[in-house]
C-alpha cells in the first residue's frame, strides 16, 4: 500500500513530466507494476480488494489541492476552499482541513546552534521603547543594540531616529565602548545598511555603510529576508533590554536615558551570568581578539545638497536655517549630524545651528544679517549725504566743518534732514550759509536760524499821517521853568 503523496507523484510525474513506469518507479523507490497498477485508477483508497471504497468528496479535487500547495505553500485553509468550490467542491470545510494536515508540511523549523570564534563577529537591530513629545511634536524614541557574538558584550544606545547618521554614530561610540572592532557586523535589511537584497542575486549594500564598514576594517553581513533567527544573539538582546532595563521606566527626560543605561550596561549586563555561556560577559570579553580603532573617528553624518533662498536661509525637516546674508542665492551643502546640522558653501562652512526635531519653525543668527543691515544702512547714509550736498555749493564746507565739530555727523544730518518736512530746502540751504557765516556748524544751531526767521515781524513802512496839512503849522510857545524853583 503506498500514500497518497506517492500516488499524487506518480500521476504527476506520469501526466506533467511524461515519465515511464520505470522512470517512476526509480524516482520513487517503487516497482514498475505497482507504478502501472496506481496509474490505471483514477482515485487513491486504502481499502483492500474485497471491500467496497468509501467515496469521498474531496477525493476528485485532490491532485488540484496538491498542486496549488505546490505552487504556494502558505495557502490558508479557506484559500484553498475558495478555489475549489469554483471547480466544483460541494462537501465542507472539515474533511478539506482534515485532508490539509495529512498532506501539508510542517511548518516548524528546526535551527542549527552557532558558533563564532573570539573577535569575529557583532550583530546590530533597533528596539523601540516607546514615543515622547519633543520639540512640540511626537516623536519616537528607538535603542539601538549592538552584541559581540561570543562574549555577549552589548552596547546600547537611545535615539531620537534611525536614520544614517544615528546608524553611523551608534556602530562609533559601540565599537569605542568595547575597545575594538570585530570582524564582521550582522545587519538585517534595513535601509540603513541594505537597499537592495533579492533572492538568487547579490546584495547591495548602502554605500555610505560600505564606506565606514571599509574605514573600521569590518565586513558587512546581511540576513536572509525573514530569516530573524540568523541574528538571535541580538534579538535576545533587545528583549533583554526591553524587560531588564525599560520595562516601568519612564522614557522622560531623554537627556537621561543614555547616562542611565550606560550604567545598567556597566553593572548589570556586563556582569550577570549569561544563560547560554554560564559566564560573565565582561570576563569573556577579556578573551575577544578585536582589530584596533583608527586614530581618527569617523564623520557620522549625512549630507544633503539644498539651494540657499533669497531671504538667506536654508530648508531641512520642515524648518529653516539662517546663513549669512552675502551668500543668497547659492548652491550649498546641509551637512546633518544627530545634534547639529552645518551648512556648507564654496568649500567651508558658513552657519552652523542645533538640530530641531519639529517642523515650521525658523532659525536666525542674527550675526548672519549684521552685514546686510550694516550695507543698508550704508547706503542710507550715503543717500543723507547726497541730499544735503545737492542743498548749496556752500554745503561741503559745511559738512566739512559739522565732521570737525560733532561726535555723530550722521545724527545731525538726519536732524536737519527731518526739518525738511517743515521748511523748504531753499530755506534750509540759506541756514547753512549762515551758520557757516557765524561759524557755527551743527544741526541745532540751523534749527534755531530757521525759527528765529520765522518769528521775526516784517518791516515798519513809511509813515503816513491822517491829519490835515495845517495842522503842522502850529507854533507853541518856550515853556517857563521857573515856577519849580519855588518848589
Amino acid at each position: 500500500m503506498i500514500s497518497y503523496e506517492q500516488f499524487y507523484e506518480i500521476h504527476f510525474c506520469a501526466k506533467e513530466l511524461s515519465m515511464s513506469p520505470e522512470q517512476i518507479g526509480s524516482r520513487l523507490y517503487l516497482s514498475p507494476t505497482t507504478v502501472r497498477t496506481w496509474l490505471a485508477r483514477e482515485t487513491y483508497s486504502k481499502s483492500s480488494k474485497g471491500q467496497k471504497s468509501r467515496v469521498s468528496k474531496l477525493d476528485p479535487f485532490k491532485i488540484k489541492i496538491n498542486e496549488l500547495l505546490r505552487q504556494c505553500p502558505d495557502f490558508s485553509g479557506a484559500q484553498v476552499l475558495h478555489l475549489i468550490q469554483k471547480e466544483g467542491f460541494t462537501g465542507s470545510k472539515t474533511i478539506l482541513n482534515d485532508y490539509l494536515k495529512d498532506i501539508r508540511p510542517s511548518r516548524r523549523k528546526a535551527y542549527l546552534s552557532l558558533h563564532f570564534p573570539a573577535g569575529e563577529c557583532a550583530q546590530v537591530d533597533w528596539g523601540v521603547a516607546g514615543y515622547l513629545e519633543i520639540d512640540g511634536c511626537r516623536r519616537k524614541v528607538s535603542y539601538f543594540v549592538m552584541v559581540l557574538c561570543y562574549s555577549r558584550m552589548m552596547y546600547v544606545q537611545f535615539t531620537l531616529g534611525e536614520s544614517q547618521e544615528f546608524w553611523l554614530e551608534c556602530h562609533k561610540n559601540a565599537f569605542e565602548y568595547f575597545g575594538g572592532v570585530p570582524r564582521k557586523v550582522m545587519v538585517d535589511n534595513c535601509k540603513t545598511a541594505v537597499l537592495k537584497h533579492l533572492p538568487g542575486r547579490e546584495i547591495e549594500y548602502n554605500p555610505h555603510y560600505v564606506d565606514f564598514a571599509g574605514y573600521y576594517g569590518f565586513r558587512i553581513v546581511a540576513c536572509n529576508v525573514r530569516q530573524p533567527q540568523e541574528k538571535g544573539r541580538v534579538e535576545n538582546g533587545v528583549g533583554f533590554v526591553r524587560k531588564s532595563f525599560l520595562k516601568g521606566r519612564k522614557l522622560e527626560p531623554f537627556e537621561l536615558l543614555n547616562i542611565e543605561i550606560r550604567d545598567w550596561l556597566d553593572n548589570t549586563a556586563a556582569i550577570r551570568k549569561h544563560g547560554t555561556t554560564g559566564r560573565q560577559p565582561l570576563e569573556m570579553k577579556k578573551e575577544e581578539n578585536l582589530q584596533p580603532l583608527p586614530l581618527e573617528n569617523y564623520s557620522c553624518s549625512m549630507k544633503v545638497h539644498c539651494k540657499i533662498n533669497k531671504l538667506f536661509r536654508i530648508r531641512y525637516a520642515g524648518n529653516t536655517y539662517s546663513v549669512p546674508a552675502e551668500y543668497a542665492f547659492e548652491q550649498a551643502v546641509v551637512e546633518v549630524f544627530t545634534d547639529k546640522i552645518l551648512v556648507w558653501c564654496k568649500g567651508r562652512v558658513i552657519a552652523e545651528h542645533n538640530r530641531y526635531f519639529g517642523s515650521m519653525k525658523d532659525f536666525e543668527n542674527p550675526a548672519h544679517a549684521a552685514r546686510l543691515i550694516e550695507q543698508r544702512k550704508r547706503a542710507e547714509e550715503q543717500k543723507l549725504y547726497n541730499w544735503l550736498l545737492r542743498l548749496s555749493y556752500r554745503a561741503e564746507a559745511f559738512l566739512h566743518e559739522l565732521k570737525k565739530r560733532s561726535v555723530s555727523p550722521i545724527n545731525d544730518i538726519r536732524k536737519i534732514a527731518a526739518l525738511a518736512q517743515v521748511y523748504s530746502e531753499q530755506e534750509i540751504s540759506q541756514a547753512l550759509e549762515d551758520s557757516l557765516q557765524f561759524g557755527a556748524c551743527s544741526a541745532e544751531y540751523i534749527r534755531n536760524i530757521l525759527e528765529q526767521k520765522q518769528r521775526l515781524l516784517p518791516e515798519p513802512g513809511p509813515l503816513h499821517i491822517s491829519h490835515k496839512t495845517d495842522l503842522l503849522q502850529i507854533e507853541t510857545s518856550v515853556p517857563d521853568f521857573t515856577v519849580y524853583e519855588d518848589k
